[in-house]
């Protein structure tokens, strides 16, 4: 079960959630039932700590009473059933045998360094075929590639960031494996997506400050070029002769769409607009994932989440404390602080094939199995080896 688990990973970031629908359908349907058999076979315990469960209660009462008052229950009943597929995988990874991580962290590489390939071709030549032949690519799209903006498999350059944010810290977790992290971060910067690398970089200023496990002079270099790089890609963009795909323009646009949106949750202030149903006037997302969460899901909804994050951190923060694995939990929080921060100007969290990728790298945060037989466990703060 557990290859079939890895094939499960592997397949998601390349469903394009937004433009193939029946794809994404067959792949969710497949993934529930395989979870769900997964935790009966398991015999995984669904409880967590007193607060975790409190909260995921909530959350998943707010989604409840959002989907009975939608307006389009259809709709919703199919986001609704994303956002159980997403625990249901948290509960999985969760559960997994401590020495089946690594793995699970290497196959996530290995797929990003084949997507980063794929996104360099796309760059640098053409569009992949499979999406012009289906006119998915529009105007936007087209210039997208003209401006060589990596975005494929995804659907935008900022989706495509946002997943990678994810991914480059898994490089840092495994002994011997960051240099898998250069084409990674390569990648994110020709994707040219300034909310990404910002929020990457906030997040690595993050992982220093408390880890402090690089050495300084690593440290220095990444900090440095992932801000020059920022700086010149913000340059780029400024000199576009398109005023949609100038900075100042991005800016402006989530200003308007954060100020719609807030129209919607004064609406809807208690049930929300329903899972997925969340729709302005010219965009589908608002580009800030916690204010369309709360109009989508209502107060509730939104205070039960953010409840819920604070205890997944503080949890991660406690694990990070006791000092076993604490290179690994260093870097699982660093990917997982990156795609929230991220979540503040742009809606991946929306786009199960990304924020499927946070719900695995939460699981292994959390991750509280033993270790089997007489496996060692190597304390990376203090360099020495102890048994569990």
């Amino acid at each position: 079960m557990f290859i079939l688990l890895l094939f499960f990973i592997t397949l998601r970031p390349f469903i394009c959630s937004f433009a193939f629908l029946e794809p994404e359908i067959i792949y969710a349907t497949l993934l529930s039932l395989f979870l769900l058999s997964w935790i009966f076979i398991k015999k995984i315990e669904l409880a967590t700590s007193p607060r975790m469960t409190i909260a995921l209660s909530l959350f998943l009462l707010a989604l409840a009473v959002s989907l009975i008052f939608s307006k389009n229950q259809m709709f919703a009943a199919i986001h609704t059933c994303q956002f159980i597929n997403g625990l249901l995988l948290f509960l999985v990874c969760r559960s997994l045998p401590r020495e089946k991580i690594p793995a699970v962290l290497l196959s996530m590489l290995i797929t990003a360094l084949f997507i980063c390939a794929l996104a360099l071709y796309q760059s640098f030549g053409k569009a992949p075929e499979a999406l012009t032949s289906k006119n998915i690519i529009d105007q936007i799209g087209i210039t997208y590639i003209e401006q060589h903006r990596a975005y494929a498999p995804f659907i935008t350059p900022n989706a495509l960031g946002g997943y990678l944010i994810l991914i480059i810290p898994l490089a840092f977790t495994l002994k011997n494996r960051a240099w898998l992290a250069a084409p990674l971060i390569l990648t994110l910067l020709l994707t040219k997506s300034l909310g990404a690398i910002i929020s990457f970089t906030a997040a690595t200023t993050l992982y220093f400050y408390f880890q402090g496990n690089l050495k300084k002079k690593r440290m220095r270099t990444i900090l440095l070029g992932l801000i020059a790089g920022a700086l010149i890609i913000f340059l780029i963009r400024a000199q576009a002769n398109q005023h949609i795909f100038q900075p100042s323009f991005s800016v402006q646009m989530r200003l308007e769409y954060w100020r719609l949106t807030w129209k919607l949750i004064s609406a809807y202030p208690l049930t929300g607009t329903g899972p997925g149903c969340f729709d302005l006037p010219d965009a589908r997302y608002t580009h800030n994932s916690y204010l369309q969460l709360w109009a989508e899901t209502g107060i509730i909804g939104i205070t039960s989440f953010l409840y819920l994050l604070f205890t997944l951190f503080k949890s991660g923060r406690g694990i990070l404390k006791e000092g076993l694995d604490k290179n690994l939990a260093a870097g699982l929080i660093w990917a997982s602080v990156g795609f929230f921060i991220h979540n503040f100007f742009d809606f991946t969290f929306f786009l199960p094939e990304v924020s499927f990728m946070c719900c695995v790298v939460l699981g292994l945060l959390l991750n509280r199995s033993p270790l089997s037989g007489a496996a060692l466990i190597k304390d990376n703060g203090t360099g020495q080896e102890r048994s569990r």
